[in-house]
């Protein structure tokens, strides 16, 4: 994040108010080849200006300072946010909607930006429910990008925000960058290329960290250590930690993947897949809530 735009307020980097039409309307777009094609269309048309730092809401009552050049999971949010891994926000909404807790609590590791935790918490609003994310993200600059997204929601009270990485011991690591997308930027314990020191935590130190007892959902995506967080934290914590869901990015091949296996013999079972991940869920939750 350059000094620039770092600090100022939201709305200093509005869309003129034609582009911001154009933007708008992409969020009518129906699902599909052709409403897809149409998004990236309007993009590349709102891109045209430059690179480019937008301030946008892009989910209700969510505000975002955006920089989809520089990051994947912003340049999709930016048009057509809607398709923004709808099936993973719609199965998060649902159980928002549900649930039986009295607050929400939602895991969000390798929190990027903010996008998952902040839609978790749009819906919380929209269903008049209590929410408590916690944001595990290391990068300082993206964590950065986060918490001014955070402030710009009015969201600061619900939200933790740990700056550690998450792995499956406890140790010191470094964060080595990824040319054109922040969401891919990783953290390694040895190698050349890292920069940086930066606190890693098994999942299960983290709740303890921070006191939280019960966990209703799980975002993770850690760059290629999700089996290994998720075996040390089953191996570690009491069954009454298991959260009642976990949203976990799988591989496109037709086997079934290790960290689904790991899962089910947890006693999980997957609800849904989605193009990128698979969605796996307590049977006592599956049960009371899909």
């Amino acid at each position: 994040m350059s000094d620039a735009t770092q600090h100022q307020p939201f709305g200093t980097y509005r869309l003129p108010r034609s582009f911001e039409w154009l933007r708008q309307r992409s969020g009518e777009l129906p699902n599909g080849r052709i409403g897809r094609a149409g998004a990236s269309l309007i993009r590349r048309v709102i891109a045209s200006r430059g690179p480019g730092v937008y301030d946008v809401e892009v989910f209700p009552t969510i505000h975002a300072r955006l920089y989809p050049a520089t990051n994947t999971c912003e340049r999709r949010v930016f048009t057509a946010a809607q398709f923004f891994d709808a099936e993973e926000r719609a199965f998060l909404d649902s159980a928002v909607a549900t649930s039986p807790s009295s607050t929400f609590v939602f895991f969000d590791l390798g929190a990027n930006v903010g996008l998952y935790g902040l839609s978790v918490l749009s819906s919380a609003r929209a269903h008049q429910r209590d929410v408590k994310v916690i944001a595990v993200e290391p990068d300082p600059t993206t964590r950065s990008r986060l918490l001014e997204n955070i402030a710009f929601s009015n969201a600061a009270d619900k939200f933790i925000v740990e700056s550690c990485g998450v792995g499956a011991d406890r140790g010191v690591g470094g964060m080595v960058a990824h040319a054109n997308n922040r969401g891919q930027n990783r953290i390694t314990t040895g190698g050349s290329g890292a920069t940086g020191q930066i606190e890693i935590l098994p999942l299960f130190d983290i709740c303890q960290r921070h006191g939280i007892t019960s966990i209703d959902a799980v975002k993770i995506d850690v760059e290629g250590m999700d089996f290994d967080v998720l075996e040390a934290f089953f191996a570690a914590a009491p069954s009454s930690l298991y959260p009642g869901s976990i949203i976990v990015e799988v591989d496109k091949t037709g086997a079934k993947p290790a960290v689904v296996a790991l899962c089910e013999k947890s006693g999980y079972q997957v609800a849904q897949r989605t193009r990128m991940n698979a969605i796996v869920t307590r049977a006592e939750t599956a049960m009371g809530h899909l």
